[in-house]
């Protein structure tokens, strides 16, 4: 079986994507990085990914209002997620792209893509590996029409390009790729060509059921209310929410 680990920019722009569920475990949002906490802009939950049903996922995104502000790898900007049935979750916005090479590339650091070979054979629909997603601390995000092509967000970004690489040699894959942005540029191209520095972004699996505060994992149920918190220097609260459906 031939796979390969190429850039295909676009290629997660594909059509017909429908939500999926996965399986993921507790994971520590925050890691051992310290905290930065610059004045943010806008503080929003992504419409694109974000999925608040069981076995789902959410992503809050965020813009500093200083356009030269820079996170460190080893920092993390933390926020707070509350739901109304009773869940309480802390988390910590990382950058939203990562570098690829020296020559200003940047992936989307928590997500890579899967393709499937060989045709609608149901050992080539991309959620038969739900397992070894979950294995690698990740759920699937969108996946195609077909089940041919799937994106896996991992709730970490360390070893997010060894996870990807990995994952071409598992069963049915033909190849996969880091999820590149169709349009951005290290320092800003002007137009529709933003920089990707200041964007953070953090993803967070999404479960319903009994709430489990600080496990890491957000728990709802249908009709709750669920509040992304950043709380500013100047002592200001910003907030993002969504209503479960």
């Amino acid at each position: 079986m031939m796979t390969r680990f190429t850039r295909r920019a676009g290629r997660l722009a594909i059509a017909a994507l429908a939500v999926v569920t996965g399986v993921a475990g507790c994971v520590d949002l925050l890691g051992p990085g310290r905290t930065a906490r610059p004045t943010l802009a806008s503080l929003s939950l992504d419409d694109y990914f974000t999925n608040l049903r069981d076995s789902g996922l959410m992503y809050v995104d965020a813009v500093p209002g200083d356009a030269g502000f820079r996170l460190k790898p080893s920092q993390r900007v933390p926020i707070e997620i509350t739901v109304s049935s009773g869940d309480r979750e802390q988390a910590g916005l990382y950058r939203q792209f990562c570098p690829f090479t020296d020559r200003g590339e940047h992936f989307y650091c928590f997500q890579f893509v899967i393709f499937m070979c060989c045709g609608p054979y149901p050992e080539h629909v991309v959620t038969t590996l739900a397992d070894r997603v979950a294995a690698i601390g990740g759920r699937f995000d969108l996946v195609s029409a077909t089940g041919w092509i799937g994106g896996v967000t991992l709730f970490s970004p360390d070893d997010v390009v060894k996870h990807a690489r990995d994952a071409a040699s598992w069963p049915g894959v033909e190849y996969t790729e880091l999820a590149w942005p169709n349009c951005v540029t290290e320092s800003g191209g002007g137009g529709s060509c933003p920089s990707v520095a200041p964007f953070l972004a953090v993803p967070l699996p999404v479960d319903t059921g009994r709430a489990i505060p600080g496990d890491g994992i957000v728990q709802v149920r249908s009709g709750d209310t669920v509040v992304a918190t950043y709380y500013q220097p100047s002592g200001a609260v910003l907030q993002a929410r969504a209503v479960v459906p």
